[in-house]
């Protein structure tokens, strides 16, 4: 990865332990850009809510820039993103059904070896069973066929959890 890492999160929630982790990874010049508005709270002061708001607020103090939107306009939050934007990494962890959106309106701004990591792609190994056909598993069993197939990336689905699937760009 290039010395300033800039990455996508369209994220679904509360701020997780992997934006903890990649903010720790971040040097001066990391920017993260996020729909998420919880990464905006979290990291713009400290909370009484958890001991952990100590820990994001430490961890924030090498990104030097973040920026939001609204989870109900990700998709829009991307399309609004400067021209020539370009990101080491995305993650994927977002409302089920737009995975392949997500991932068609973010593969042009990764740079070329950069990666897309998709959380929850086995769901539960419910992706596995052709009995479960509910609206979030269709879509996971179909994104997952989808970005096998597609000769843009590389992939990797790593069974942990939910399963993350690892996407480089070619």
């Amino acid at each position: 990865m290039s010395g300033a890492i800039r990455e996508f999160d369209p994220a679904s929630g509360d701020l997780a332990v992997g934006e903890v982790g990649f903010l720790r990874a971040f040097n001066e010049s990391g920017l993260i850009t996020s729909a998420d508005v919880q990464v905006a709270r979290r990291l713009s002061k400290l909370s009484d809510e958890t001991a952990a708001d100590e820990v994001l607020l430490a961890a924030a103090l090498a990104v030097r820039a973040v920026r939001t939107g609204s989870i109900c306009v990700a998709l829009e939050t991307i399309a609004d993103l400067p021209a020539g934007t370009q990101f080491d990494m995305a993650f994927i962890d977002a409302d089920k059904t737009n995975y392949a959106n997500y991932f068609e309106a973010l593969l042009p701004l990764i740079r070329t070896g950069g990666v897309i990591l998709v959380d929850n792609t086995l769901w539960s190994r419910r992706v596995l069973d052709p009995k479960e056909q509910d609206a979030d598993t269709a879509a996971l069993g179909a994104f997952n066929k989808r970005v096998a197939a597609d000769d843009r990336v590389r992939c990797v689905i790593i069974p942990m959890g939910d399963g993350v699937t690892l996407l480089q760009k070619l």
